[in-house]
């Protein structure tokens, strides 16, 4: 069974440097026969966690959006790369 990862770029900014940089880091993965699964944040809405704590109680997150496709990959994979541009000194608002 093929090993899979899952890299996530956080850059507001489509075809940005954080994304030329993600896919730079996942060449490798790709190289070595590993299922690659991309997912840029700046095309999915994602709504903020608003500590309901549904999750805990139910196993799924209360709110519905795009998250629910990363969740399903995170559940799967083997390996996670998070790439984010840093605005100050902090991650880019886009990655949760």
């Amino acid at each position: 069974m093929a090993m899979k990862v899952i890299g996530i770029s956080g850059t507001p900014r489509k075809g940005g440097n954080t994304e030329v940089l993600l896919r730079a880091a996942l060449d490798p993965f790709r190289e070595r026969g590993w299922v690659v699964k991309e997912h840029l944040l700046s095309a999915y809405t994602i709504a903020p966690c608003r500590a309901c704590e549904s999750c805990r109680e139910t196993g799924v997150c209360a709110i519905d959006d795009d998250m629910g496709q990363i969740y399903e990959d995170f559940r799967d994979c083997d390996a996670l790369i998070i790439a984010t541009p840093v605005y100050f000194r902090n991650v880019s608002a886009t990655t949760p």
